[in-house]
């Protein structure tokens, strides 16, 4: 039977050796069926890829850390940033908890991050920097946190083919962004495309559906259906775009 709680891997970790798994250099390891966990409050990553990483397999696992009310990466559930790995995988994972989700700032082509659900990180489901046509598709985002912001979906220094398509992210925070772009650029022929995501905002602070910060170049926003529940009538809003940047398209969204 296809059950990621018949075998369990669990560890309470240090400061200095913050993980449950570590993979250090590694190409073409997959983790299958399992559940992933971290117990320690304070240092509650769970997987670590360094060194360039490459190749990696997370699939139908569940990804667990700790309660927390923390915005610190050190209670992210996969915690990436040294080498520049290539072609991770991520997909039909559970994650629950943790501060974020997935917190990645290598450059890196190709990661792929499909058909997961991500439940009550504090901060971010997913954090993603660095990367070169990166794929977030068909992914469930949610939490109750209560904390000062939370961000669904957050892509920094994204370049080329960027798909970000049919996400769904709910959160009933205080504030927060549903999908927030920054210094993200398409390529003529090969444009970003942000489409068919559902974005639910219950908070009666800053809600942002899809934000698009600083300097971001030819991006499509399609089809997205976004549904604000706050008040605020100055900083909840369903798109919002800065001045920096160009060659957005924004179509057939409500």
């Amino acid at each position: 039977a296809l059950d990621s709680t018949m075998v369990t891997l669990r560890f309470s970790a240090t400061t200095a050796d913050n993980f449950t798994v570590r993979l250090n250099n590694a190409d073409f390891v997959t983790f299958r069926l399992i559940t992933l966990a971290a117990t320690n409050t304070s240092s509650g990553r769970v997987v670590e890829l360094i060194n360039g990483a490459s190749n990696i397999r997370l699939a139908n696992n569940i990804i667990m850390g700790v309660n927390t009310s923390s915005t610190l990466n050190t209670r992210a559930l996969v915690y990436q940033v040294s080498g520049s790995g290539q072609n991770n995988v991520f997909s039909n994972n559970v994650f629950l908890n943790g501060s974020h989700g997935i917190y990645t700032t290598t450059t890196e082509p190709g990661m792929l991050i499909t058909d997961n659900q991500l439940s009550d990180q504090y901060y971010g489901g997913l954090w993603l920097q660095n990367k070169s046509a990166v794929e977030v598709s068909n992914n469930v985002i949610e939490t109750n946190s209560s904390g000062p912001s939370y961000y669904g979906i957050y892509l920094s220094n994204c370049d080329g083919a960027i798909e970000v398509e049919s996400n769904k992210i709910t959160t009933a925070t205080t504030s927060g962004y549903g999908i927030l772009l920054y210094n993200c650029d398409g390529v003529t022929g090969d444009r970003g495309l942000i489409s068919n995501n559902f974005i639910q905002l219950g908070t009666s602070g800053k809600a942002y559906g899809i934000y698009m910060s600083t300097d971001n170049n030819l991006i499509d926003v399609y089809h997205n259906s976004i549904h604000i529940t706050s008040a605020n009538s100055t900083t909840a809003q369903p798109f919002y775009s800065r001045a920096t940047g160009g060659n957005i398209n924004v179509i057939n969204n409500i």
